[in-house]
């Protein structure tokens, strides 16, 4: 178990020996990281907790509860494939003078290394808390811009060629907007949820920020939306672009069969070795039956270009 100090007035947060005691203050707020076995130890000392601790075993979507007394949930992050930042999964128990962070992989403890060296003003848990989940998307919006920016660059390679793994590339990129587009999802009902105040925890500044957090979270839900809607465009554009070069090749072989159909006719024709047929004991017959079908060809090719056919 990790265990910080926040204070509100100050709006800074600190680590603290755990062999030493609590700094009573009341400025001084307990922000505490511990698995979820640790938690079951002293669960018996927070109500309502059950709740959670049916859930942070495998926590596997983003929700909160609230209660007169406290609020609780979980979070899980989605993975990013330009992030290098692990992926955040954990539970939460706000109090009133403390918040309780349950992560088995600890991970969460990487986010406080770097709230340590900012402030926050004068402040309270609650505006901790929504700090952290700031600090988990403050990115988001670049990660998003990246993924736009490849598909842009997939769109544009359709026009001149096909690629070979395209719809490995579409599955790949639908999966990835798909977990993004349920995790925005599920922070705008969270942020709302907070927001609304039901439990009256909450102040009205504080469902002030929350509703500048879910306003954030509802432009990156729908920046995932028209990426979601800009996939599908590109895998009609390449549908298309697949049936017009099949349409080509078709044309073609239908143009080639065109050509040779007349001389076909004539090989038909002069195979049947009639003795009283035009030409059939002419010493030049042959000759002008070759000098025939390449003027039948040229004349079709040249029909065939006016037409933009060849």
């Amino acid at each position: 178990m990790t265990e910080y100090i926040f204070n509100t007035n100050k709006g800074t947060l600190s680590g603290f020996p755990q062999e030493e005691d609590f700094p009573a203050h009341r400025a001084n707020k307990r922000v505490s990281v511990m698995s979820s076995k640790e938690f079951k130890i002293i669960s018996e000392n927070y109500p309502h907790c059950d709740y959670l601790l049916s859930d942070v075993e495998n926590i596997k979507h983003c929700r909160s509860d609230a209660f007169s007394d406290c609020i609780l949930g979980t979070i899980k992050t989605p993975t990013f494939p330009y992030d290098e930042n692990p992926q955040q999964t954990f539970g939460f128990y706000l109090g009133k003078d403390e918040i309780i962070f349950i992560s088995d992989n600890q991970e969460i403890n990487s986010i406080f290394l770097r709230l340590e060296k900012h402030t926050f003003g004068k402040s309270s848990l609650v505006k901790f808390f929504l700090g952290v989940l700031e600090y988990l998307i403050r990115n988001d919006s670049i990660y998003l811009q990246n993924i736009e920016d490849e598909l842009s660059k997939l769109e544009e390679s359709l026009l001149s060629t096909i690629p070979q793994n395209f719809y490995e590339d579409i599955l790949r990129y639908r999966k990835i907007l798909s977990k993004l587009h349920a995790y925005y999802d599920q922070l705008t009902d969270l942020g709302q949820d907070m927001e609304e105040n039901f439990s009256g925890i909450l102040s009205p500044e504080e469902c002030a920020l929350w509703q500048v957090y879910t306003n954030r979270t509802e432009r990156l839900h729908n920046h995932t939306e028209r990426l979601i809607e800009y996939l599908l465009q590109i895998r009609e554009l390449y549908q298309s672009q697949l049936a017009a070069q099949q349409n080509k090749v078709i044309t073609f072989l239908t143009v080639v069969t065109t050509i040779f159909l007349p001389l076909t006719l004539i090989a038909g024709w002069y195979g049947m070795n009639f003795s009283n047929m035009l030409a059939f004991k002419w010493n030049y017959g042959y000759l002008a039956v070759i000098i025939l079908s390449v003027i039948i060809i040229v004349a079709e090719i040249i029909y065939f270009k006016k037409k933009k056919m060849l």
